[in-house]
């Protein structure tokens, strides 16, 4: 991700890191020291995301809902 983010096409844009388990905590903290936010899809548990989502569904509506903003 910083990789990614370091990237001159990605200039002054905000990541966000979506993620499932255990595995992706190191994502959502590599998205919060750049700027951005992690967020958690499923049951809540404790975790470094930001923000939590359901299920695959919502984020898919979510994705949708920001495409049409």
């Amino acid at each position: 991700m910083r990789e990614l983010i370091a990237a001159p096409t990605m200039a002054g844009s905000m990541p966000y890191f979506f993620g499932d388990d255990v595995t992706d905590e190191d994502g959502f903290e590599a998205a919060r020291a750049l700027g951005g936010a992690g967020i958690l899809i499923g049951e809540p548990r404790p975790t470094a995301a930001a923000y939590r989502l359901n299920d695959v569904a919502a984020l898919r509506d979510w994705i949708a809902a920001i495409l049409e903003s």
